[in-house]
């Protein structure tokens, strides 16, 4: 979620989308493996991050919503076969995963 609003924050400040004009948030994951709850999970956090805001126990601080008049925000799964830009995504991910973690001196390699 981290990598997702940073992501909006860099397109907010190179004026490339108005936080303002922001409405709803649709996400598109990949559907394997998730439990129900964290289906729910996640859509709350989403809306909680850039709908209304989150308040840091630890520091004691509120960080406003990016995206103040949004309506809504939904997560939709799907299986990545059936989908080409989920599939897309998963294929990076993976790559950016195996680039990261795994050594270069592993059998994998």
């Amino acid at each position: 979620m981290k990598i997702l609003k940073n992501c909006f924050l860099q397109l907010i400040k190179a004026k490339i989308i108005n936080p303002q004009e922001v409405k709803n948030l649709h996400v598109f994951a990949d559907e394997h493996s998730t439990a129900t709850n964290g289906r729910y999970e996640l859509e709350e956090s989403l809306e909680q991050e850039f709908k209304i805001g989150i308040f840091n126990q630890q520091w004691n601080k509120y960080h406003e919503s990016i995206f103040p008049r949004m309506n809504r925000v939904e997560v939709k799964y799907c299986d990545s076969k059936n989908v080409t830009l989920v599939k897309a995504a998963d294929i990076v991910a993976n790559k950016i995963f195996y680039i990261l973690y795994i050594p270069r001196h592993s059998p994998y390699t």
